[in-house]
């Protein structure tokens, strides 16, 4: 887990490692002589310079009671002591592994730090030094009743998710946290009957996954301090990988990857003909070919006529980085044309085409119908790399002209750049 500390420019990561188990720890009867030795986890959260990322603080964990970091998140808390200003905070959520007897429970913890400017100590370019400053710790009181799945910030609220654990009903439960007084004080908490995954929140609206029962959306009452379920029934079973939110103009969509190596667009639309109680309606999917462990949300460029737009960088488990940008409806209808003139314009690789190889898979049966509209970017971007006469061909074939494909794609292109 890595997080970027953008107040200092610092980042934070939490490693693991295994070492030799001290003697005076060793289980009763261990085997010694010529035997494999015994060793056990450690987790560490270490605190990395900017640009040269050397460890300048860390912070150890409880490896004696088996603690292991399971989240980590930069949330923008409100407190007591400046009002209307959200201050960052790093939140650690942990869980302890205490083997299977019956009376091992599952239980965790919750640690708030903040990252303090040393100044006048010899530190990066020497003119400062950072130190991590742990503010809050929820063993101080009593550990809380189940290990910490995810974390993440909430209009200004610590949003956390605990469980499942064998003494707990209903499983997984979410939780609502204020900062007050230097403290944790719980305001709400939602019974998820489930395993949460990964969970995102955009403004007062809130994502999570499952690692069976697909997505789920949630909206946060902060007036009557509720969690609100909006759609949560899902229509067919998802091993959920990741999720994010993407954004255009005032609407948005939830992105999900799942164990099948797919994404799938999901829309919140109640009045829609398609809409099932409950259920979220499923816009669009694609197969990538490779499990998306990991969604980061990115800004792209104001244009007047789009307003806001929000898109979704991504890292698959095999080292590859990719993103998906949302369209308006014209340079959609454009560039799907001009797609599905590539697929037979142009030899593939391997003679493979590239609409089955982008179908979705499912995991069983499908209960619906393929949701085709999302555009593969890979086989766009070969229109880049066509001779002159080609791309005027193919232009105006879809009722365009050369100069406003290439300038859709360099709208696509330069708005998911990260340079």
């Amino acid at each position: 887990h890595v997080v970027y500390h953008s107040a200092t420019g610092c980042h934070l990561a939490v490693v693991s490692w295994t070492e030799p188990m001290e003697p005076e720890r060793r289980p009763e009867g261990a085997y010694e002589g010529n035997v494999p030795e015994l060793r056990e986890q450690r987790y560490q959260m270490r605190l990395l310079a900017p640009y040269t990322f050397d460890t300048i603080d860390a912070h150890d964990f409880d490896y004696k009671e088996g603690e292991a970091a399971l989240a980590i998140s930069i949330c923008h808390l409100k407190n007591t002591r400046q009002v209307d200003v959200l201050l960052p905070y790093v939140c650690v959520g942990t869980g302890f592994i205490r083997g299977e007897s019956e009376y091992a429970r599952a239980t965790g913890r919750l640690y708030v730090f903040d990252v303090s400017v040393i100044v006048g100590e010899a530190g990066y370019e020497g003119k400062h030094s950072f130190k991590i400053k742990q503010l809050f710790a929820t063993s101080l009181e009593q550990d809380i009743k189940a290990p910490v799945s995810a974390l993440c910030q909430l209009e200004g609220y610590l949003l956390v998710c605990q469980g499942p654990n064998p003494g707990m009903i209903g499983g997984s439960k979410l939780y609502v946290y204020e900062w007050v007084d230097e403290k944790l004080v719980g305001r709400s908490f939602y019974d998820a009957h489930f395993y949460v995954s990964t969970i995102k929140t955009l403004k007062f609206y809130i994502i999570f996954g499952d690692q069976r029962h697909s997505v789920h959306l949630l909206r946060w009452r902060e007036d009557i301090r509720k969690l609100q379920l909006l759609d949560g029934t899902p229509s067919q079973a998802l091993s959920s990988f990741a999720v994010e939110f993407v954004v255009i103009g005032n609407m948005f969509g939830v992105l999900a990857s799942d164990e099948q190596r797919n994404i799938q667009i999901y829309i919140y639309a109640p009045n829609s003909p398609e809409y099932r109680r409950q259920q979220l309606i499923v816009r669009a999917d694609l197969h990538v070919g490779a499990h998306i462990n990991k969604f980061l949300r990115w800004a792209m460029p104001f244009r007047p006529k789009h307003g806001v737009r929000l898109c979704a960088h991504y890292g698959t488990l095999d080292g590859a980085l990719g993103a998906v940008a949302p369209l308006d409806e014209d340079a959609y209808r454009r560039l799907l044309a001009l797609q599905n003139l590539l697929v037979t314009a142009i030899p593939h690789f391997a003679g493979l085409n590239p609409k089955t190889w982008r179908l979705f898979k499912p995991e069983v049966s499908m209960r619906r119908r393929y949701a085709k509209n999302m555009l593969d970017g890979n086989l766009l971007t070969r229109f880049l790399h066509l001779d002159f006469g080609l791309q005027i061909q193919l232009a105006s074939a879809v009722n365009s002209d050369r100069d406003t494909v290439l300038g859709y794609l360099h709208d696509i292109v330069s708005g998911t750049s990260v340079a």
